[in-house]
C-alpha cells in the first residue's frame, strides 16, 4: 500500500507586541544580503556562507522552504508591521530531534529589542502550536546581546561546552546551553516579554554591543 506523502510544516504569521513573524518573499533578498553579509553575523555565525550576495540570499530562501517540506525546520523573517522590511530571522529548528530556537539580526535592527519580542514569539508557537515538551537554545559565551535574548524569554542556562564553536575568524569559543521545559514556559505568564493579547497566528497565505546571534542555529 504507497504511503502517503509528507504534510509539511505550516509556516504561519505570527504577531505580537509590534512584531511580525512572517514566510519569506523574493523581496527579502536584499536583506538578507545584508543581514548575513554583516560583519557581526558573519564572526557570530562561522556557518553562513562567506561573502554572500544574491545566489547565497536566495539558496538560503529555498533552504528555508526545503526544511519545511521535510518537517526540519520552521524559520520566519521578522518584520515591525505595518512595514514588511525584514530586520531579522528566527527559527525553531531540528523539530523531531532537539528542538532549538535560533535567530539572527539585521544591523539596522540591533539595539530594538527586536529579537528577543521575535524570539518570544517562535517560543510560544513552539509551545502552544507545535505542543513541543522542550526547547534549547545557544549562545557563544562572548556573545552577551545573544545570552540577553534567551535569558530575557525565561530560558535557564544548562551548562558550557568548552570551546565547541568557532568564530568567524578561526577563533575557538566556549557555547553555553539554555533550556526551558513546557511545564516551566506554562508557569511564567507574568515574566514573558510580549503582551498575551496581542499574540495572533493566521494561516500563512496560498542596544547591544554584539548582534543577537544564535550559535546553535543552522
Amino acid at each position: 500500500m504507497p504511503t502517503e506523502p509528507t504534510r509539511p510544516l505550516d509556516n504561519p504569521v505570527v504577531e505580537g507586541d509590534g512584531v511580525r513573524l512572517r514566510p519569506f518573499t523574493d523581496a527579502d533578498v536584499p536583506r538578507i544580503v545584508e543581514g548575513i553579509g554583516d560583519p557581526g553575523t558573519q564572526y557570530w555565525l562561522a556557518f553562513l556562507p562567506r561573502d554572500p550576495g544574491v545566489a547565497e540570499a536566495r539558496a538560503y530562501i529555498d533552504q528555508v522552504a526545503e526544511r519545511l517540506a521535510t518537517r526540519h525546520t520552521i524559520t520566519w523573517a521578522v518584520c515591525a508591521p505595518p512595514d514588511e522590511t525584514l530586520l531579522g530571522v528566527v527559527g525553531i529548528y531540528r523539530i523531531a530531534e532537539e528542538p532549538e530556537v535560533g535567530y539572527w539580526t539585521h544591523p539596522e535592527a540591533r539595539g530594538r529589542g527586536i529579537t528577543t519580542r521575535a524570539a518570544g514569539l517562535a517560543i510560544r508557537h513552539a509551545f502552544e502550536t507545535l505542543g513541543l515538551d522542550r526547547l534549547a537554545g545557544y549562545a557563544s559565551a562572548p556573545n552577551l546581546a545573544s545570552a540577553r535574548v534567551l535569558e530575557a524569554n525565561g530560558m535557564r542556562r544548562t551548562g558550557v561546552r568548552p570551546e565547541a564553536v568557532h568564530t568567524g575568524d578561526g577563533t575557538p569559543v566556549d557555547l553555553v546551553g539554555y533550556e526551558l521545559l513546557a511545564s516551566e514556559y506554562a508557569g511564567a505568564d507574568s515574566s514573558r516579554p510580549w503582551t498575551e493579547a496581542d499574540h495572533r497566528s493566521t494561516a500563512t497565505p496560498t542596544t547591544d554591543s554584539a548582534p543577537p546571534t544564535s550559535a546553535g542555529a543552522r
